[in-house]
């Protein structure tokens, strides 16, 4: 079974999402910066996570996270206040949510704007 990234990249192929969507390497510092105000939504598709602090930086830069349902992700994301959950290791559950955030861009800044209150 490919792995989720890969998994993922296919799904956005197949439904004709990459002008909407980047796949990157780790960015750092002003690049990662530019990245949260540049993107529309943070999604962090982890199988294991504690306390990403990549989800309060996303919070910090009124960014709605799509995040995996486990650990301490399912903590920090209050569905639909916050940003959205999706069935662990589920591309299907998660290209869906992706795929809610692009169709409907208002719920999107309105869950951004509370994300951003959350943080502050």
């Amino acid at each position: 079974m490919p792995d989720t990234y890969h998994t993922i990249q296919q799904m956005v192929s197949r439904l004709g999402l990459w002008k909407f969507a980047i796949f990157t390497d780790p960015l750092y510092g002003k690049m990662k910066l530019a990245a949260y105000v540049d993107a529309d939504v943070y999604v962090l598709p982890s199988r294991y996570e504690t306390f990403p602090t990549t989800i309060l930086e996303a919070y910090a830069c009124g960014k709605p996270v799509i995040a995996s349902n486990i650990g301490g992700l399912k903590d920090m994301v209050i569905d639909r206040e916050t940003g959205l959950l999706f069935q662990t290791g589920n591309a299907k559950d998660l290209a869906r949510k992706i795929l809610h955030a692009l169709t409907y861009p208002e719920d999107i800044t309105h869950t951004g704007y509370r994300a951003y209150r959350f943080v502050e």
